[in-house]
């Protein structure tokens, strides 16, 4: 009967939601009347109420109150409402970030996670938000080793979850390894959000394959043009729908393969505001360097020696000074082995 009445009261709280954030006054009132640990239920609908009703003015308290709840919450009740407490953190999450407050979400809504989760290889939806709050506040520590767990199995927000908080996981996931500069996990993490099954093309999914485009470039530009395409299980709604928004994208890639500095550039120049918009400039701006880099290690199979100025000019660098600083760092990350003599020849 315990687990009837639990049900009973979740469809209830779900129906009066509207009613609740309506009388933000009397919220204030009926919160102080329960106890987290024995009405975890109603503290979460009257918390997501408040939340949905705007305009908090102390979020010292209500933080505190989020905070407190998920840590006395009741096991059993949590079981039952689990999609009550995932709306919590979305509606959280969301606010903090319209607020220019995301670090204040991140702890809070790693400790949900951990109620939520039967076990750490378990999706849950609250890891989107989650991935949202450390990429708006550029505070990568607590979610690197959540997105270095391989996943098993996702956790339903009762009987359902939707594909769109499985996507943001993977497309902020994607956003994190890049501003930390882990380009093959980032290629991987952008991956999985384009070839996710899927029956319609969704915003996050355009975006993700933008950047996946750029990405892939960077890990794979070396090898032959076939290695950057999407593999074979990805939906064919991608090629018919995705592809053709994308024809900027397509472009920097086949530019790119034609190996000249110069219309790759062109393409650069020519849809630059496109790239600023869409947030990609930055990555463009890597697969010019990449394309630089390539095309050197490519001169590199060719010549045994070449002067500094042979390599600026056959790469499209203007200077040889640039083609120098160039070759050093390559030498540094190991990507080629040469010397530089003092008279500005490259041996390679």
């Amino acid at each position: 009967s315990n687990q009837r009445s639990l049900t009973e009261l979740c469809e209830y709280l779900n129906k009066q939601s509207a009613v609740l954030s309506g009388n933000l006054v009397e919220l204030e009132t009926v919160y102080e009347s329960l106890d987290p640990s024995q009405h975890s239920l109603g503290c979460l609908a009257v918390l997501a109420a408040r939340l949905q009703g705007g305009n908090v003015e102390n979020w010292d308290l209500l933080l505190a109150r989020i905070d407190t709840l998920i840590a006395e919450s009741n096991e059993e009740q949590i079981r039952f409402s689990s999609h009550i407490l995932a709306e919590l953190c979305h509606l959280l999450s969301s606010e903090l970030v319209k607020h220019d407050l995301p670090i204040r979400g991140i702890a809070l809504v790693t400790r949900a996670i951990n109620k939520l989760q039967p076990n750490p290889c378990i999706l849950t939806s609250v890891h989107s938000d989650l991935a949202k709050l450390c990429l708006k506040a550029k505070c990568f520590g607590p979610i690197l080793p959540i997105l270095d767990q391989d996943i098993t199995e996702i956790h339903k927000d009762g009987d359902q979850f939707e594909a769109m908080y499985l996507l943001l996981y993977f497309y902020y996931g994607g956003c994190i390894y890049l501003a930390i500069k882990d380009y093959e996990k980032a290629l991987y993490y952008l991956e999985v959000g384009v070839t996710c099954p899927t029956a319609a093309v969704s915003h996050i999914m355009l975006e993700a394959y933008k950047k996946y485009q750029l990405v892939a470039l960077i890990v794979h530009g070396d090898k032959p043009k076939d290695s950057v395409s999407l593999p074979k299980f990805t939906s064919p709604i991608v090629n018919k729908f995705l592809k053709p928004l994308c024809s900027a994208y397509t472009e920097i890639v086949n530019a790119f393969y034609l190996n000249s500095a110069h219309e790759l550039r062109n393409v650069f120049t020519k849809y630059r505001e496109l790239f600023e918009t869409d947030g990609n400039l930055g990555l463009v701006n890597q697969v010019v360097q990449e394309q630089t880099r390539t095309n050197i290690k490519r001169l590199t199979k060719t010549f045994v020696t070449l002067s500094l100025a042979d390599v600026a000019s056959r790469v499209g660098l203007e200077t040889p000074s640039q083609a120098e600083r160039e070759i050093v760092e390559m030498i540094k990350a190991g990507s080629i082995h040469a010397t530089i003599s003092q008279i500005g020849r490259a041996h390679v």
